[in-house]
């Protein structure tokens, strides 16, 4: 895609999510298209920087395989399982990504949560959006 076919696509979405804050028929999707819009020059941030891909194809085939196992083996009987399941394959997934050593991660975590130390790093930094809200917050991972 060209850079104008990137400007009627915002144009059209930047008008579809007014519209749909606006309507009245249901709330959810009024809530939805509110928040989308509240961040939405965050949507086309790889348009502002090379770096980022327009999609997020590297990460869902970095993690198809988790995804497949979580389905395959549903151990999980409560959220607790599930969101323990979604962090742990997310860790060994960021540490397999950066050539750390998963073990050596979790023992150097846990060994500062006993100590009460801040925990070490993946790396990511948090995004801020443009009306600077915490876009990490509205991740699974970001919120308790």
């Amino acid at each position: 895609m060209t850079a104008a076919d990137y400007l009627v696509l915002q144009r059209c979405l930047h008008k579809h999510l007014q519209d749909g804050a606006a309507q009245r028929a249901c709330t959810r999707t009024a809530n939805t298209c509110a928040n989308l819009f509240k961040i939405e020059s965050v949507l086309w941030y790889f348009l502002r920087n090379e770096a980022v891909p327009p999609t997020n194809n590297a990460a869902e085939r970095a993690l198809r395989g988790f995804v497949v196992k979580r389905k395959l083996l549903f151990f999980t009987r409560s959220g607790r399982g599930l969101r323990f399941l979604e962090r742990i394959f997310s860790t060994v997934q960021t540490c397999v990504l950066q050539g750390r050593e998963t073990f050596d991660f979790l023992r150097e975590a846990i060994d500062s949560w006993l100590a009460g130390k801040t925990a070490p790093s993946t790396g990511a930094e948090p995004c801020l959006g443009a009306s600077g809200l915490r876009l990490t917050a509205m991740c699974p991972w970001g919120a308790e």
